[in-house]
């Protein structure tokens, strides 16, 4: 496959600086899943510490 020289690669639209695409309404419901997720991960990590612990 070859490309011509002078084709510019194309960008995504985020490469660009433009704002991501989506319902503004949908915003705060997608910042709570990624906290619930976020809290969710931590926790995994402590409870995985503290398995570490009571083992040894």
């Amino acid at each position: 496959m070859s490309t011509s020289a002078d084709a510019a690669p194309k960008k995504h639209r985020h490469d660009l600086g433009q704002e991501d695409h989506g319902p503004v309404m949908a915003a705060g419901t997608t910042r709570g899943i990624q906290m619930v997720l976020g809290l969710w991960i931590a926790l995994t990590g402590l409870a995985l510490l503290w398995a570490m612990i009571d083992a040894g």
